[in-house]
């Protein structure tokens, strides 16, 4: 009997942390994605310097994330965004613009990747 009761608890702690692995998954990805939809609007209006410090600042913000989330998912995937964010800044300064833009871009569409692979769909189980 105690067993059983003991496979219970594990079932429910084992649930409430892969829930809250999702949830912090989904709210870091939703935030790094605004703010680099932010600094791809700012650099559209033309003021270079302000997105070069918020493309440095989303740098610092994903050096956060990346430290809690490196705990549950593959390093491989968060190099991937680790490297692509961190040529922003210099982009920014060397005012290549299309590829700024093309950077953010890739930077929105690796988050939502990283986003969709921990919502638990039939995709993602079988």
């Amino acid at each position: 009997m105690n067993r059983l009761f003991i496979i219970g608890v594990l079932a429910v702690l084992l649930g409430i942390v892969c829930n809250l692995g999702m949830h912090t998954t989904l709210q870091y990805t939703d935030n790094m994605i605004q703010e680099l939809a932010n600094a791809k609007s700012v650099s559209a209006s033309g003021d270079y310097n302000h997105a070069q410090e918020l493309c440095e600042e989303i740098n610092k913000d994903w050096q956060g994330c990346h430290e809690v989330l490196c705990t549950f998912m593959p390093h491989a995937r968060l190099e991937a965004i680790d490297q692509t964010l961190s040529t922003l800044p210099e982009l920014c300064e060397t005012n290549s613009i299309e590829q700024f833009y093309s950077e953010c871009d890739r930077g929105s569409v690796q988050l939502e990747y990283l986003k969709e692979s921990e919502v638990p769909t039939l995709q993602n189980l079988f």
